[in-house]
C-alpha cells in the first residue's frame, strides 16, 4: 500500500476515536446499559455458573467494566471505558484485513464499510460487550488468514485466544468460533506436506476445543433456563436479515431487503462459479474459506434451531454475519475486476454515518432514552416542594431514570405511575404526547426530544392529596429470613377515585450493594396481587447506612371493594442483612 493510504487511514481513525470518545461522554445512558450496570457490573460477579445467568452472555465485559469502576469510580464514562479501549483494536484489524484486497477501490470500500458504520461503531461508546466482541472477531479472522497462509503455530494460538475472548464478551460468538475451528481441524488433517500435523491438531483441540465446549455447554444451559431470549424461531429472514437491516439502515421498507436478497443471490452464484473454476484449490485458499464461513453460518443457524431449539439470532446477537458477508462479497469481486462497481453499494454505510452523526442520542433504542435536562428539571422542582413529585413514564424507561438518580448521588426518588401507558395523574409525564388525548387541558410541555418523540409534560395544577391514613413500617431480613411482609391496612376503595402511596424510610444494609428490594402490593379480595412498585435498593445507591429513602406510587383504575395493602422487604440474593424503618402514607388524589 502507498504511504498516502496509511496516512489517510490514520487520520480517519483518529477522527473516529475522537468522535466516539465524545459520544461516550455526551450520550445519555440507554436502557440496555442501565440494565447491564445494575444486574451485572455493579455486583462485579462475572464467573459463568456462579453469577447472574444473564451476566454469562457478556462476562468478559462485566469483568473489565467492574474492574475499571473499582479503580476509577462508577461514572458513565468509566462504565463505557472498557468498550472504548477496544476501538483501537477494531481499527487496527480493519487496516490489517484490508491488505487482503488487491484492488485499492475495493480495499477502501472495505475500510469505509467498517470504520464509518454507525451501528458497529457506536457500540464502542456503550457499556456493552458487542463492540469488543466484533473487534476481537476481526482480530481472530486476521490471525486465521495468517495461519492459512503461513501455517505458523503462533498465528493459530492468537486466533484461538482472540475468539475465546470475543465469545467471552458476547456468547453468541461461539457459533463462528466452532465453525472456524472445525475448518482448521480439517485443513490441518489433510495437509500432508506439513510434518507437525499431530501437534497442530493437539493445539487446535486444546486452544479452541476446550473453550468451545465450555461456552457451548453454558449456552445450552442458558437456553434451557430461558435466558437466551433474543431472536425468534419462525424465520431466519425475519429474525436475522430484517433485524440486521433495521439496525444498520434504520428502515423496515422492502427496498433494502430486495437489495440484500439480490446481493445474496449474486454471492451464491459467484461462489459456485468460483468453486467450479478453482476445483483444485486447497483449504488454505481465502476465497474458499470465506464461502464456507458465510454459508456455514447460515446452515449452522438452522442446525442450532432444529437440534437445540434455539432462536435465530437477531441484530446485535447476529453481528458475525456482517463481517462474514462483507469479506466474502468483496473478496469475490476483488478477484473479478469487472464487477468492482458492485462494491459501491456498501458506500451507503458511510453516507448513513454522516446523516446520523450526533452527540446527544443513540441511533437505536432511542424510544427508551431520557435526556439530562429532563432529570435535572424534575429534581429541582422536587427540591422546591415538601411533597415527593410523581413521574409517569413508559416502563422500559424506568431503569434509565433510576440510573440518572443513582449517578446523581442523592436518595430522592421522584418516581411513580410506571405503567406501560402512564395515565394523566402524575405531576410529570415523560411520554409521546400524541398518545395521550387532551393532554393540553391539564399539562404544559416543558421539553421535547425529537429523536425519541418523548415530551416532558408538567401538570398545570397538582392534584390535592387528602390523607387517608399513615402507618409505621419496621422490617428486617437476612439470609435466614429472606423476606418479610407487613400488612399496612385494609381500606374500602371508591372506584371513581385514585390514590397515592408515599414511602419515607431509613435504610441500613450490610450487603455489598444492598441487593434487597422493596415491593408494594395491593391484594384484591380474590387474592390476586396488584404489584405496583418494586425497587431494588441497589438501583438507588450502592451502600446504605441509615440513609433516607423516599418514593411514591399512584394507584389508579382499581376495582371497587376492600383491599389490603402489603409492604414487602425481599432479599433477592440471600447474602445481606437489611433493615427499614419509617412510614407509609396513603392519600386520596383530588382535583381542584
Amino acid at each position: 500500500m502507498h504511504k498516502v493510504e496509511s496516512k489517510t487511514f490514520l487520520l480517519l481513525s483518529t477522527l473516529i476515536c475522537i468522535y466516539i470518545v465524545l459520544r461516550a461522554i455526551c450520550v445519555p445512558v440507554l436502557h440496555d446499559e442501565a440494565s447491564n450496570f445494575f444486574v451485572n457490573v455493579q455486583h462485579g460477579e462475572f464467573i459463568p455458573f456462579y453469577s447472574d445467568w444473564e451476566a454469562g452472555n457478556h462476562f468478559f465485559n462485566t469483568f473489565l467494566t467492574s474492574s475499571l469502576q473499582w479503580l476509577f469510580g462508577d461514572s458513565l464514562f468509566i462504565f463505557r471505558l472498557a468498550s472504548l479501549l477496544f476501538l483501537p483494536v477494531y481499527l487496527l484489524y480493519i487496516w490489517k484485513l484490508s491488505h487482503l484486497f488487491n484492488n485499492s477501490i475495493i480495499r477502501w470500500v472495505f475500510i469505509l464499510t467498517f470504520v464509518l458504520n454507525t451501528y458497529l461503531i457506536e457500540f464502542f461508546a456503550l457499556g456493552r460487550g458487542y463492540g469488543m466482541s466484533i473487534a476481537l472477531l476481526l482480530g481472530g479472522l486476521y490471525y486465521l488468514f495468517e495461519y492459512l497462509r503461513l501455517f505458523r503455530r503462533s498465528a493459530l494460538i492468537k486466533f484461538c485466544l482472540f475468539l475465546t475472548f470475543a465469545t467471552a464478551a458476547n456468547l453468541t460468538m461461539v457459533l463462528p468460533f466452532a465453525l472456524i475451528s472445525f475448518y482448521l481441524g480439517i485443513q490441518t488433517l489433510i495437509n500432508e506436506d506439513h510434518p507437525f500435523r499431530g501437534k497442530r491438531i493437539t493445539s487446535i483441540v486444546f486452544w479452541s476445543g476446550i473453550p468451545i465446549v465450555l461456552f457451548g455447554g453454558l449456552g445450552v444451559l442458558m437456553n434451557r433456563l430461558g435466558v437466551l431470549y433474543y431472536g425468534i424461531k419462525t424465520s431466519i429472514w425475519e429474525a436475522t436479515v430484517k433485524s440486521l437491516l433495521k439496525a444498520f439502515v434504520q428502515t423496515n421498507t422492502n427496498v433494502p431487503q430486495i437489495i440484500v436478497a439480490g446481493l445474496f443471490i449474486f454471492a451464491l452464484v459467484t461462489s459456485i462459479i468460483y468453486l467450479v473454476r478453482n476445483r483444485k484449490i486447497g483449504l488454505s485458499d481465502l476465497g474458499l474459506f470465506s464461502i464456507y464461513f458465510f454459508f456455514g453460518l447460515i446452515i449452522a443457524s438452522f442446525i442450532m434451531r432444529f437440534t437445540f431449539d434455539t432462536n435465530f439470532a437477531e441484530d446485535r446477537t447476529a453481528l458475525y454475519f456482517f463481517p462474514a458477508f462483507i469479506i466474502l462479497f468483496l473478496l469475490l469481486i476483488d478477484r473479478i475486476p469487472k464487477l468492482k462497481i458492485l462494491g459501491g453499494i456498501f458506500l451507503l454505510f458511510p453516507i448513513l454515518f454522516f446523516v446520523r452523526a450526533n452527540m446527544n442520542h443513540s441511533t437505536y433504542w432511542g424510544y427508551q432514552q431520557i435526556d439530562q435536562f429532563t432529570f435535572d428539571y424534575i429534581k429541582e422542582k422536587a427540591k422546591e416542594s415538601d411533597e415527593i413529585p410523581t413521574v409517569g413514564m413508559y416502563s422500559i424507561s424506568v431503569i434509565n431514570w433510576f440510573y440518572f438518580n443513582y449517578s446523581d448521588g442523592e436518595t430522592m426518588i421522584p418516581l411513580a405511575d410506571c405503567d406501560a401507558y402512564p395515565g394523566g395523574k402524575s405531576d410529570f409525564l415523560l411520554i409521546d404526547k400524541s398518545k395521550l388525548k387532551g393532554w393540553e387541558k391539564n399539562y404544559r410541555e416543558i421539553n421535547y426530544w425529537g429523536y425519541s418523540k418523548i415530551s416532558l409534560l408538567e401538570r398545570k395544577e397538582k392534584l390535592i392529596r387528602r390523607k387517608i391514613f399513615s402507618m409505621t413500617i419496621d422490617l428486617a431480613i437476612n439470609k435466614d429470613s429472606p423476606h418479610q411482609t407487613q400488612v399496612i391496612k385494609e381500606f374500602t376503595k371508591d372506584d371513581t377515585k385514585d390514590y397515592y402511596a408515599e414511602f419515607n424510610f431509613f435504610v441500613n444494609s450490610n450487603g455489598k450493594t444492598a441487593r434487597s428490594a422493596i415491593h408494594f402490593d395491593v391484594i384484591y379480595p380474590e387474592d390476586s396481587v396488584y404489584r405496583k412498585h418494586g425497587i431494588p435498593l441497589n438501583w438507588v445507591r450502592r451502600t446504605w447506612d441509615n440513609n433516607q429513602f423516599k418514593a411514591g406510587v399512584i394507584l389508579q383504575d382499581l376495582p371497587p371493594g376492600k383491599e389490603s395493602i402489603n409492604f414487602t422487604l425481599l432479599n433477592n440474593y440471600h447474602d445481606s442483612k437489611t433493615e427499614i424503618k419509617g412510614e407509609v402514607t396513603l392519600w386520596e388524589l383530588v382535583a381542584k
